[in-house]
Protein backbone atom coordinates (compact mmCIF):
# COMPACT_ATOMS: atom_id res chain seq x y z
CA UNK A 1 0.00 0.00 0.00
CA UNK A 2 1.22 3.71 -0.26
CA UNK A 3 0.62 6.70 1.31
CA UNK A 4 1.11 10.36 -0.38
CA UNK A 5 0.24 12.67 3.10
CA UNK A 6 -1.60 15.43 3.21
CA UNK A 7 0.76 19.00 3.04
CA UNK A 8 -1.20 19.61 6.80
CA UNK A 9 1.57 18.01 8.48
CA UNK A 10 3.78 19.31 11.45
CA UNK A 11 5.67 21.37 9.47
CA UNK A 12 2.73 23.68 8.84
CA UNK A 13 1.27 23.47 12.28
CA UNK A 14 1.98 24.12 15.82
CA UNK A 15 1.61 21.75 19.02
CA UNK A 16 -0.89 24.43 20.47
CA UNK A 17 -3.19 24.44 16.76
CA UNK A 18 -2.24 20.92 15.04
CA UNK A 19 -3.93 20.15 11.75
CA UNK A 20 -4.64 16.59 10.32
CA UNK A 21 -5.34 15.54 6.61
CA UNK A 22 -9.11 15.87 5.46
CA UNK A 23 -9.60 12.60 5.14
CA UNK A 24 -7.84 9.64 2.61
CA UNK A 25 -8.64 9.42 -0.41
CA UNK A 26 -8.30 6.01 -2.14
CA UNK A 27 -7.56 5.92 -5.70
CA UNK A 28 -7.85 3.20 -8.55
CA UNK A 29 -5.44 3.95 -11.62
CA UNK A 30 -6.95 1.57 -13.56
CA UNK A 31 -6.33 -1.75 -15.64
CA UNK A 32 -7.58 -3.87 -14.54
CA UNK A 33 -3.74 -5.06 -13.97
CA UNK A 34 -2.64 -2.02 -13.38
CA UNK A 35 -0.23 -1.83 -9.78
CA UNK A 36 -1.83 0.75 -7.45
CA UNK A 37 1.68 0.30 -5.39
CA UNK A 38 3.54 0.89 -8.78
CA UNK A 39 1.52 3.64 -10.52
CA UNK A 40 1.50 5.92 -7.23
CA UNK A 41 5.13 6.81 -7.89
CA UNK A 42 4.82 7.55 -11.04
CA UNK A 43 1.19 9.28 -11.25
CA UNK A 44 0.22 9.83 -7.28
CA UNK A 45 1.73 13.36 -6.85
CA UNK A 46 0.10 14.64 -9.77
CA UNK A 47 -3.48 13.71 -8.45
CA UNK A 48 -2.49 14.80 -4.71
CA UNK A 49 -2.06 18.22 -6.19
CA UNK A 50 -5.49 18.36 -8.22
CA UNK A 51 -7.09 17.72 -5.37
CA UNK A 52 -5.38 20.52 -3.17
CA UNK A 53 -2.90 18.56 -1.04
CA UNK A 54 -5.13 17.88 1.97
CA UNK A 55 -6.10 14.68 1.67
CA UNK A 56 -4.13 11.44 2.05
CA UNK A 57 -3.79 9.80 -1.24
CA UNK A 58 -3.95 5.91 -0.88
CA UNK A 59 -3.32 3.09 -3.36
CA UNK A 60 -2.56 -0.36 -3.32
CA UNK A 61 -2.06 -3.85 -5.60
CA UNK A 62 -5.44 -5.09 -5.79
CA UNK A 63 -5.60 -9.10 -5.36
CA UNK A 64 -3.74 -11.09 -7.96
CA UNK A 65 -2.28 -8.34 -9.48
CA UNK A 66 1.31 -6.79 -8.29
CA UNK A 67 2.95 -7.52 -5.26
CA UNK A 68 -0.34 -9.46 -3.65
CA UNK A 69 -0.49 -13.08 -2.63
CA UNK A 70 -1.27 -15.38 -4.47
CA UNK A 71 -0.02 -12.97 -7.83
CA UNK A 72 -1.46 -14.66 -11.28
CA UNK A 73 1.26 -17.14 -12.32
CA UNK A 74 0.64 -19.05 -15.12
CA UNK A 75 4.30 -19.09 -16.83
CA UNK A 76 6.32 -18.94 -14.51
CA UNK A 77 8.11 -15.61 -15.29
CA UNK A 78 7.94 -12.26 -17.47
CA UNK A 79 10.15 -13.82 -19.88
CA UNK A 80 8.43 -16.97 -20.22
CA UNK A 81 5.11 -15.24 -20.83
CA UNK A 82 7.03 -13.00 -23.66
CA UNK A 83 8.23 -15.93 -25.47
CA UNK A 84 4.81 -17.73 -25.86
CA UNK A 85 3.30 -14.50 -27.47
CA UNK A 86 6.74 -13.77 -29.31
CA UNK A 87 5.27 -13.00 -32.95
CA UNK A 88 1.89 -13.48 -32.20
CA UNK A 89 -1.10 -11.12 -33.15
CA UNK A 90 -0.62 -10.04 -29.26
CA UNK A 91 2.53 -8.96 -29.97
CA UNK A 92 2.42 -7.50 -33.50
CA UNK A 93 -0.98 -6.44 -33.93
CA UNK A 94 -3.52 -7.25 -36.15
CA UNK A 95 -2.72 -6.81 -39.88
CA UNK A 96 -5.66 -5.88 -41.59
CA UNK A 97 -6.46 -4.01 -45.01
CA UNK A 98 -5.22 -0.77 -44.66
CA UNK A 99 -7.23 2.46 -45.37
CA UNK A 100 -6.90 3.78 -48.29
CA UNK A 101 -8.15 -0.10 -49.63
CA UNK A 102 -10.43 -0.01 -46.78
CA UNK A 103 -12.34 3.42 -47.82
CA UNK A 104 -11.81 2.02 -51.56
CA UNK A 105 -14.11 -0.86 -50.74
CA UNK A 106 -16.68 0.62 -48.55
CA UNK A 107 -18.94 1.17 -50.85
CA UNK A 108 -19.07 -3.04 -51.70
CA UNK A 109 -18.87 -4.37 -48.13
CA UNK A 110 -22.07 -5.48 -46.44
CA UNK A 111 -22.77 -7.56 -43.57
CA UNK A 112 -23.26 -10.50 -45.50
CA UNK A 113 -20.03 -10.52 -47.19
CA UNK A 114 -17.45 -12.90 -45.80
CA UNK A 115 -14.59 -11.47 -43.88
CA UNK A 116 -10.98 -10.97 -44.57
CA UNK A 117 -9.39 -14.50 -44.85
CA UNK A 118 -5.95 -12.95 -43.42
CA UNK A 119 -7.70 -11.14 -40.64
CA UNK A 120 -9.93 -14.44 -39.98
CA UNK A 121 -6.61 -16.69 -40.03
CA UNK A 122 -4.90 -14.41 -37.27
CA UNK A 123 -8.19 -14.32 -35.00
CA UNK A 124 -7.88 -18.42 -34.68
CA UNK A 125 -4.34 -18.19 -33.56
CA UNK A 126 -5.29 -15.65 -31.38
CA UNK A 127 -8.58 -17.97 -29.92
CA UNK A 128 -6.12 -20.88 -29.67
CA UNK A 129 -3.44 -18.91 -27.70
CA UNK A 130 -6.36 -17.32 -25.34
CA UNK A 131 -7.28 -21.29 -25.26
CA UNK A 132 -3.04 -22.38 -23.94
CA UNK A 133 -2.89 -20.31 -22.08
CA UNK A 134 -6.35 -20.96 -20.01
CA UNK A 135 -5.38 -23.96 -20.15
CA UNK A 136 -2.33 -23.60 -18.20
CA UNK A 137 -3.44 -21.42 -15.77
CA UNK A 138 -6.07 -24.35 -14.80
CA UNK A 139 -3.53 -26.30 -14.09
CA UNK A 140 -1.41 -24.15 -11.92
CA UNK A 141 -0.90 -24.30 -8.46
CA UNK A 142 -0.78 -21.30 -7.45
CA UNK A 143 -3.54 -19.74 -10.36
CA UNK A 144 -6.08 -22.25 -11.30
CA UNK A 145 -10.04 -21.86 -10.72
CA UNK A 146 -10.74 -21.50 -6.88
CA UNK A 147 -8.08 -18.48 -6.19
CA UNK A 148 -9.36 -16.75 -9.92
CA UNK A 149 -12.85 -16.51 -9.08
CA UNK A 150 -12.29 -13.79 -5.86
CA UNK A 151 -10.26 -11.28 -8.40
CA UNK A 152 -13.54 -9.73 -9.61
CA UNK A 153 -14.52 -5.77 -9.17
CA UNK A 154 -16.98 -7.10 -6.91
CA UNK A 155 -14.40 -9.02 -4.60
CA UNK A 156 -12.15 -5.75 -4.87
CA UNK A 157 -15.33 -3.49 -3.58
CA UNK A 158 -15.53 -5.19 -0.61
CA UNK A 159 -11.78 -5.15 0.28
CA UNK A 160 -11.96 -0.95 -0.51
CA UNK A 161 -14.47 -0.93 2.18
CA UNK A 162 -12.13 -2.67 4.61
CA UNK A 163 -9.47 -0.66 4.05
CA UNK A 164 -11.45 2.59 4.76
CA UNK A 165 -12.70 0.86 7.61
CA UNK A 166 -8.89 0.34 8.79
CA UNK A 167 -7.67 3.76 7.86
CA UNK A 168 -10.99 6.35 8.57
CA UNK A 169 -12.89 3.98 10.88
CA UNK A 170 -16.41 1.19 9.86
CA UNK A 171 -18.50 3.71 9.52
CA UNK A 172 -16.39 6.44 7.62
CA UNK A 173 -17.37 7.45 4.18
CA UNK A 174 -15.67 6.44 1.37
CA UNK A 175 -13.31 8.84 -1.07
CA UNK A 176 -12.01 7.90 -4.34
CA UNK A 177 -10.46 8.40 -7.76
CA UNK A 178 -10.77 6.04 -10.14
CA UNK A 179 -9.39 6.26 -13.93
CA UNK A 180 -10.19 3.97 -16.67
CA UNK A 181 -11.36 0.64 -15.20
CA UNK A 182 -10.87 2.70 -12.15
CA UNK A 183 -14.38 4.03 -13.02
CA UNK A 184 -15.95 0.53 -13.21
CA UNK A 185 -14.27 0.18 -9.88
CA UNK A 186 -16.16 3.71 -8.53
CA UNK A 187 -19.19 2.51 -10.43
CA UNK A 188 -19.80 -1.00 -8.82
CA UNK A 189 -18.52 0.87 -5.14
CA UNK A 190 -21.52 3.31 -6.09
CA UNK A 191 -23.82 0.65 -6.71
CA UNK A 192 -23.00 -1.94 -3.94
CA UNK A 193 -22.44 0.88 -1.24
CA UNK A 194 -24.60 3.94 -2.16
CA UNK A 195 -24.92 5.08 1.58
CA UNK A 196 -21.18 5.15 2.50
CA UNK A 197 -20.19 7.58 -0.67
CA UNK A 198 -18.14 10.47 0.14
CA UNK A 199 -16.59 12.32 -2.55
CA UNK A 200 -15.78 10.13 -5.46
CA UNK A 201 -14.25 11.18 -8.94
CA UNK A 202 -14.46 8.41 -12.34
CA UNK A 203 -12.47 10.02 -14.99
CA UNK A 204 -12.57 8.63 -18.10
CA UNK A 205 -15.34 6.18 -17.80
CA UNK A 206 -16.00 2.53 -19.50
CA UNK A 207 -19.39 1.82 -19.59
CA UNK A 208 -20.07 -0.53 -15.93
CA UNK A 209 -23.32 -1.70 -17.44
CA UNK A 210 -21.71 -3.42 -20.93
CA UNK A 211 -18.47 -3.86 -18.79
CA UNK A 212 -20.72 -6.65 -16.04
CA UNK A 213 -23.44 -7.59 -18.63
CA UNK A 214 -22.10 -8.60 -21.84
CA UNK A 215 -19.39 -10.55 -23.66
CA UNK A 216 -16.68 -8.86 -24.36
CA UNK A 217 -15.67 -10.98 -27.23
CA UNK A 218 -18.68 -9.10 -28.81
CA UNK A 219 -16.64 -6.19 -29.34
CA UNK A 220 -19.81 -4.13 -28.66
CA UNK A 221 -17.97 -2.48 -25.59
CA UNK A 222 -15.25 -1.88 -27.77
CA UNK A 223 -17.04 -0.27 -30.08
CA UNK A 224 -18.43 2.45 -28.28
CA UNK A 225 -14.55 2.33 -25.97
CA UNK A 226 -13.40 3.67 -29.81
CA UNK A 227 -16.25 6.41 -30.26
CA UNK A 228 -13.21 9.50 -30.35
CA UNK A 229 -10.46 7.94 -31.10
CA UNK A 230 -10.59 8.96 -34.81
CA UNK A 231 -11.11 12.31 -33.26
CA UNK A 232 -8.15 12.01 -30.75
CA UNK A 233 -5.99 10.65 -33.95
CA UNK A 234 -6.12 14.01 -35.65
CA UNK A 235 -5.51 16.35 -32.97
CA UNK A 236 -2.65 14.26 -32.76
CA UNK A 237 -2.00 15.23 -36.27
CA UNK A 238 -2.86 19.05 -35.95
CA UNK A 239 -0.56 19.42 -32.84
CA UNK A 240 2.44 17.50 -34.67
CA UNK A 241 1.96 20.20 -37.94
CA UNK A 242 0.96 23.32 -36.07
CA UNK A 243 4.43 22.44 -33.58
CA UNK A 244 6.61 22.39 -37.03
CA UNK A 245 9.34 20.32 -38.06
CA UNK A 246 11.32 21.15 -35.37
CA UNK A 247 9.45 19.49 -32.61
CA UNK A 248 7.06 17.05 -35.06
CA UNK A 249 9.45 15.71 -37.46
CA UNK A 250 6.67 14.27 -38.85
CA UNK A 251 6.20 17.04 -40.70
CA UNK A 252 7.32 17.99 -44.18
CA UNK A 253 8.74 21.75 -46.14
CA UNK A 254 5.70 20.99 -48.72
CA UNK A 255 3.14 20.11 -45.91
CA UNK A 256 -0.42 23.03 -46.09
CA UNK A 257 -2.11 20.90 -43.73
CA UNK A 258 -2.14 18.17 -41.04
CA UNK A 259 -3.36 16.17 -43.85
CA UNK A 260 -1.25 16.05 -45.62
CA UNK A 261 1.02 14.41 -42.84
CA UNK A 262 -1.82 11.54 -42.01
CA UNK A 263 -1.97 10.70 -45.59
CA UNK A 264 1.76 10.07 -45.67
CA UNK A 265 1.35 7.94 -42.40
CA UNK A 266 -1.30 5.94 -44.01
CA UNK A 267 0.67 5.28 -47.31
CA UNK A 268 3.55 3.98 -44.92
CA UNK A 269 0.93 1.42 -42.90
CA UNK A 270 0.07 0.54 -46.59
CA UNK A 271 3.60 -0.23 -47.38
CA UNK A 272 4.41 -2.01 -44.24
CA UNK A 273 1.16 -4.18 -44.16
CA UNK A 274 2.84 -5.61 -47.67
CA UNK A 275 6.15 -5.69 -46.46
CA UNK A 276 7.13 -5.45 -42.67
CA UNK A 277 10.39 -3.77 -41.79
CA UNK A 278 13.36 -6.18 -39.86
CA UNK A 279 14.47 -4.17 -36.77
CA UNK A 280 17.97 -6.32 -36.46
CA UNK A 281 19.22 -3.64 -33.82
CA UNK A 282 16.15 -3.67 -32.16
CA UNK A 283 16.62 -4.88 -28.01
CA UNK A 284 14.09 -7.70 -29.08
CA UNK A 285 15.22 -7.82 -32.26
CA UNK A 286 12.17 -8.71 -34.98
CA UNK A 287 9.89 -6.99 -37.28
CA UNK A 288 7.54 -4.34 -37.62
CA UNK A 289 4.12 -4.33 -38.81
CA UNK A 290 1.58 -2.29 -39.43
CA UNK A 291 -0.54 -3.63 -36.63
CA UNK A 292 2.05 -3.22 -34.45
CA UNK A 293 2.46 0.85 -35.56
CA UNK A 294 -0.81 1.35 -34.88
CA UNK A 295 -0.55 -0.29 -31.29
CA UNK A 296 2.13 1.94 -30.79
CA UNK A 297 0.11 5.06 -31.88
CA UNK A 298 -2.51 4.35 -30.14
CA UNK A 299 -0.78 3.93 -27.18
CA UNK A 300 0.98 7.18 -27.54
CA UNK A 301 -2.93 9.03 -28.08
CA UNK A 302 -3.48 7.89 -24.54
CA UNK A 303 0.16 9.45 -22.84
CA UNK A 304 0.74 12.98 -24.50
CA UNK A 305 4.42 13.44 -23.09
CA UNK A 306 4.75 10.06 -25.73
CA UNK A 307 4.07 12.42 -28.38
CA UNK A 308 7.11 13.77 -29.42
CA UNK A 309 9.28 10.80 -29.10
CA UNK A 310 6.51 8.41 -31.07
CA UNK A 311 6.76 11.05 -34.14
CA UNK A 312 11.00 10.66 -33.76
CA UNK A 313 10.86 7.02 -33.76
CA UNK A 314 7.97 7.05 -36.37
CA UNK A 315 9.68 9.25 -39.14
CA UNK A 316 12.63 7.88 -38.77
CA UNK A 317 11.17 4.79 -40.07
CA UNK A 318 9.39 6.69 -42.52
CA UNK A 319 12.34 9.09 -43.69
CA UNK A 320 15.54 7.34 -43.01
CA UNK A 321 14.84 3.36 -42.83
CA UNK A 322 15.61 3.22 -39.50
CA UNK A 323 13.42 0.94 -37.21
CA UNK A 324 14.90 0.37 -34.47
CA UNK A 325 13.46 3.03 -32.72
CA UNK A 326 9.86 1.94 -33.96
CA UNK A 327 10.47 -1.66 -32.48
CA UNK A 328 11.75 -0.70 -29.38
CA UNK A 329 8.88 2.06 -28.85
CA UNK A 330 6.63 -1.18 -26.87
CA UNK A 331 8.78 -4.10 -26.35
CA UNK A 332 11.37 -4.50 -22.95
CA UNK A 333 14.41 -6.12 -23.95
CA UNK A 334 14.73 -9.27 -22.70
CA UNK A 335 17.14 -8.28 -19.40
CA UNK A 336 14.68 -6.67 -18.33
CA UNK A 337 11.91 -8.92 -18.46
CA UNK A 338 14.11 -11.87 -17.11
CA UNK A 339 14.65 -9.67 -13.61
CA UNK A 340 11.11 -9.09 -13.81
CA UNK A 341 9.95 -12.24 -11.82
CA UNK A 342 6.32 -13.05 -10.82
CA UNK A 343 7.40 -12.83 -7.44
CA UNK A 344 7.84 -9.36 -7.77
CA UNK A 345 5.20 -7.80 -9.87
CA UNK A 346 3.13 -10.30 -11.25
CA UNK A 347 1.67 -10.76 -15.21
CA UNK A 348 -0.42 -7.73 -15.52
CA UNK A 349 -1.95 -8.91 -18.82
CA UNK A 350 -3.20 -12.09 -16.99
CA UNK A 351 -4.55 -10.12 -13.99
CA UNK A 352 -6.28 -8.20 -16.17
CA UNK A 353 -7.89 -11.14 -17.76
CA UNK A 354 -8.68 -12.66 -14.32
CA UNK A 355 -10.69 -9.55 -13.29
CA UNK A 356 -12.21 -9.33 -16.64
CA UNK A 357 -13.57 -12.69 -16.63
CA UNK A 358 -14.55 -12.58 -13.10
CA UNK A 359 -16.56 -9.48 -13.47
CA UNK A 360 -18.37 -11.45 -17.43
CA UNK A 361 -21.29 -13.21 -17.71
CA UNK A 362 -20.64 -16.67 -17.66
CA UNK A 363 -21.30 -18.57 -21.63
CA UNK A 364 -24.54 -20.53 -20.55
CA UNK A 365 -24.18 -23.88 -21.52
CA UNK A 366 -25.67 -24.24 -25.37
CA UNK A 367 -24.73 -20.93 -25.83
CA UNK A 368 -22.84 -19.74 -29.60
CA UNK A 369 -19.20 -19.07 -28.71
CA UNK A 370 -17.50 -16.60 -30.65
CA UNK A 371 -16.59 -17.76 -34.16
CA UNK A 372 -12.71 -16.38 -35.63
CA UNK A 373 -15.00 -15.57 -38.88
CA UNK A 374 -17.54 -13.45 -36.29
CA UNK A 375 -14.73 -11.66 -34.88
CA UNK A 376 -13.63 -11.00 -37.89
CA UNK A 377 -16.60 -9.87 -39.07
CA UNK A 378 -17.40 -7.68 -36.25
CA UNK A 379 -14.11 -5.75 -35.93
CA UNK A 380 -14.13 -5.10 -39.98
CA UNK A 381 -17.62 -3.39 -39.11
CA UNK A 382 -16.01 -1.05 -36.28
CA UNK A 383 -13.41 0.03 -38.61
CA UNK A 384 -15.97 1.00 -41.22
CA UNK A 385 -18.08 2.75 -38.97
CA UNK A 386 -16.23 3.72 -35.91
CA UNK A 387 -12.27 3.54 -36.15
CA UNK A 388 -10.71 2.90 -39.77
CA UNK A 389 -7.33 2.78 -37.77
CA UNK A 390 -8.00 1.45 -34.89
CA UNK A 391 -11.00 -0.49 -35.18
CA UNK A 392 -8.76 -4.09 -35.39
CA UNK A 393 -6.11 -2.89 -32.85
CA UNK A 394 -7.23 -2.34 -29.47
CA UNK A 395 -8.25 -6.23 -29.27
CA UNK A 396 -5.28 -7.24 -29.05
CA UNK A 397 -3.72 -4.46 -26.70
CA UNK A 398 -6.10 -5.09 -23.99
CA UNK A 399 -6.95 -8.47 -23.50
CA UNK A 400 -10.08 -9.03 -21.62
CA UNK A 401 -11.53 -11.90 -24.07
CA UNK A 402 -11.20 -15.39 -24.40
CA UNK A 403 -13.60 -16.19 -21.17
CA UNK A 404 -14.85 -18.62 -22.80
CA UNK A 405 -11.72 -20.75 -22.30
CA UNK A 406 -10.74 -19.25 -18.43
CA UNK A 407 -10.82 -21.60 -15.85
CA UNK A 408 -14.11 -21.84 -13.83
CA UNK A 409 -14.98 -22.44 -10.19
CA UNK A 410 -17.97 -24.66 -9.83
CA UNK A 411 -18.79 -22.88 -6.69
CA UNK A 412 -18.53 -19.01 -8.38
CA UNK A 413 -17.82 -16.43 -6.40
CA UNK A 414 -20.60 -13.58 -5.95
CA UNK A 415 -20.37 -11.65 -8.90
CA UNK A 416 -22.58 -7.90 -9.28
CA UNK A 417 -24.76 -7.38 -11.93
CA UNK A 418 -26.39 -4.08 -10.80
CA UNK A 419 -28.66 -1.85 -9.50
CA UNK A 420 -26.69 0.87 -10.95
CA UNK A 421 -28.96 3.88 -10.75
CA UNK A 422 -28.73 4.25 -6.55
CA UNK A 423 -29.33 6.72 -4.76
CA UNK A 424 -26.21 8.43 -3.76
CA UNK A 425 -25.15 9.62 0.09
CA UNK A 426 -23.51 12.11 -1.61
CA UNK A 427 -22.78 13.88 -5.20
CA UNK A 428 -20.28 12.58 -7.60
CA UNK A 429 -18.06 14.19 -10.23
CA UNK A 430 -17.82 12.06 -13.94
CA UNK A 431 -15.03 13.68 -15.78
CA UNK A 432 -14.21 12.76 -19.45
CA UNK A 433 -11.61 14.35 -21.56
CA UNK A 434 -12.70 15.70 -24.99
CA UNK A 435 -9.36 14.08 -26.60
CA UNK A 436 -9.70 10.26 -24.83
CA UNK A 437 -9.32 7.68 -27.57
CA UNK A 438 -10.35 4.96 -25.21
CA UNK A 439 -12.95 6.50 -23.19
CA UNK A 440 -15.31 9.12 -24.58
CA UNK A 441 -17.43 11.44 -23.16
CA UNK A 442 -20.35 9.75 -24.62
CA UNK A 443 -19.72 6.99 -21.58
CA UNK A 444 -19.23 9.74 -19.18
CA UNK A 445 -22.29 11.34 -19.85
CA UNK A 446 -24.19 7.84 -19.77
CA UNK A 447 -22.81 6.83 -16.54
CA UNK A 448 -23.59 10.64 -15.11
CA UNK A 449 -27.30 10.41 -16.07
CA UNK A 450 -27.62 7.12 -13.57
CA UNK A 451 -27.24 9.33 -10.65
CA UNK A 452 -29.87 12.08 -11.79
CA UNK A 453 -29.60 15.52 -9.78
CA UNK A 454 -26.61 13.82 -7.56
CA UNK A 455 -24.06 13.49 -10.05
CA UNK A 456 -22.04 16.45 -12.79
CA UNK A 457 -20.51 15.76 -16.20
CA UNK A 458 -17.71 17.41 -16.62
CA UNK A 459 -15.89 17.75 -19.34
CA UNK A 460 -12.10 18.90 -20.59
CA UNK A 461 -10.86 20.08 -23.14
CA UNK A 462 -7.67 17.83 -23.08
CA UNK A 463 -5.45 15.47 -24.84
CA UNK A 464 -5.22 11.64 -23.78
CA UNK A 465 -6.64 9.71 -21.79
CA UNK A 466 -8.12 9.57 -18.28
CA UNK A 467 -5.55 11.00 -15.72
CA UNK A 468 -2.91 10.33 -18.27
CA UNK A 469 -3.65 13.63 -20.04
CA UNK A 470 -2.31 16.99 -20.69
CA UNK A 471 -2.12 18.75 -17.33
CA UNK A 472 -4.98 21.71 -17.11
CA UNK A 473 -5.58 23.92 -14.45
CA UNK A 474 -8.92 24.32 -14.83
CA UNK A 475 -9.69 20.61 -14.27
CA UNK A 476 -7.33 20.78 -11.47
CA UNK A 477 -9.53 23.68 -9.97
CA UNK A 478 -12.70 21.40 -10.46
CA UNK A 479 -11.55 18.26 -8.21
CA UNK A 480 -10.07 20.98 -5.58
CA UNK A 481 -13.17 22.88 -5.24
CA UNK A 482 -14.94 19.44 -5.08
CA UNK A 483 -12.75 17.46 -2.58
CA UNK A 484 -11.92 20.39 -0.46
CA UNK A 485 -15.41 22.59 -0.42
CA UNK A 486 -17.48 20.25 -1.45
CA UNK A 487 -18.54 22.53 -4.87
CA UNK A 488 -19.89 21.31 -8.33
CA UNK A 489 -19.75 22.97 -11.49
CA UNK A 490 -23.14 23.10 -13.49
CA UNK A 491 -23.85 19.98 -15.38
CA UNK A 492 -21.97 19.35 -18.74
CA UNK A 493 -19.40 22.47 -17.49
CA UNK A 494 -16.37 22.41 -20.27
CA UNK A 495 -12.95 23.21 -18.95
CA UNK A 496 -11.54 24.93 -22.17
CA UNK A 497 -7.63 24.88 -22.52
CA UNK A 498 -5.36 27.74 -22.78
CA UNK A 499 -2.73 28.18 -25.30
CA UNK A 500 -0.57 27.14 -23.51
CA UNK A 501 -2.05 23.61 -23.11
CA UNK A 502 -2.30 22.49 -26.36
CA UNK A 503 0.77 23.41 -27.44
CA UNK A 504 2.26 19.26 -26.91
CA UNK A 505 4.72 19.01 -29.10
CA UNK A 506 6.58 22.62 -28.30
CA UNK A 507 5.84 21.65 -24.28
CA UNK A 508 7.25 18.21 -24.34
CA UNK A 509 9.67 18.60 -21.95
CA UNK A 510 11.77 14.80 -21.82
Amino acid sequence: MTKIPSSLSSSSSSPSHPERSLGSVLINYGGPGVSGYTSSFTFGKNIHRSIGGKFDVISWDPRGIGRTRPVVDCWGGELEASVVKANMPEELGLEVLPRLQLHHNDSSSSSSSSPDPILTFQLERFLAQNKLQASRCASSNTSNAEMLKHLGTTTLIKDTERINAVLEGPEAMINGIGGSYGTIWAAYLLGMLPGKVGKVVAHGVADPVMWATEHYESYDLLDVLLTDAEKSLEAFYRACYDAGQTDCPLVRSRDHSWRDIQRRVDGFLEDVYHAPLAAWEARRPGLVTSGYIRQSLFQTLQLPSLWKPFASALSDAMYNSKSTALRDFLLPPTSVLNQVRLGQTGQSDLSRLAVSCADAPRYRENEKLPTPEGMASRLERIRRETSPTFGATVAMMEQHGGCQFWPQSDKPAERFEGPWNTTLANPVLIMSNVYDPITPSISGEKMSALYGNMSRHVVTESFGHSYLAWPQRCWSGVLTDYFERGILPEDGHLCRATANETNVFRDYKP
